[in-house]
Parts: C-alpha cells; sequence; structure tokens
C-alpha cells in the first residue's frame, strides 16, 4: 500500500479552481478587467486543435481569453472555445488534464501550475 497522494489531490483542486472560474465565465461573461492566459500540452489525449495550429505549436499552446472568443462550453472533463486565428474562428478542445499554467493577468498574484499527467510516465510535462 502507498502513502496518500497529496501532489494528486491537489492538483485535481486546482484544476476544479479553473473548472469552475470557466464554468462562471461560459454562463456569465468575464466581469471586469478579468481574462486568461491558459497553456495547455498540445499532444496531450483529447487536446482538439486544427492542423495548422498543432503543427505550430507541438509541445504547449498558450490562448487568451480576453474580447475575442466565444461558444465557451465546460464540462467536467475539460472545455471548448471558438477563437480566431488569422481571421479565421476556430474550435478548440483542452481536458483539464492538459493544463500546465492557468494565469488571470488582472490579479497579479494569482497564477496556478499543474502537473500534466499522460499515459506515458517518461512524457509528463
Amino acid at each position: 500500500m502507498t502513502g496518500i497522494d497529496y501532489s494528486e489531490i491537489m492538483n485535481e483542486a486546482l484544476l476544479d479552481v479553473v473548472r469552475r472560474v470557466l464554468d462562471d465565465v461560459a454562463k456569465n461573461g468575464l466581469r471586469g478587467e478579468n481574462h486568461f492566459y491558459i497553456t495547455a500540452v498540445t499532444h496531450h489525449i483529447g487536446v482538439m486543435l486544427p492542423h495548422h495550429l498543432r503543427a505550430k505549436h507541438p509541445d504547449t499552446i498558450t490562448i487568451v481569453l480576453q474580447h475575442q472568443f466565444s461558444d465557451l462550453r465546460v464540462s467536467e472533463d475539460g472545455f471548448g472555445v471558438t477563437l480566431t486565428f488569422q481571421g479565421k474562428p476556430e474550435r478548440l478542445y483542452f481536458p483539464f488534464r492538459s493544463l500546465v499554467h492557468f494565469r488571470d493577468p488582472s490579479e497579479p498574484l494569482f497564477a496556478l501550475q499543474f502537473e500534466v499527467v499522460t499515459n506515458d510516465p517518461d512524457d509528463n510535462e
């Protein structure tokens, strides 16, 4: 029997913060100066990106949810959003387990960093 995996428990709790914040924004929109920089591992299972974005960002991608995003949908396991790249709307999906960083620049002391767990123990970010 192994001990308590505090790291995993903390990671799940922090991901729940992101889930709750994004769910609130999906329902009520952004408030005040709040906006988010979200970095995810692009090769994580379940990440959905257009081919040109995956080619340009083979390891990680940072998206900004501020002025020009739409159709934010949050589930228990991840979120989807439509962003515009070079004038073309693109649908993206990120499992919460693919996230590396979450930051709200309007709150200078608030930033979260996550452990990304993949199926391959040698491939953890």
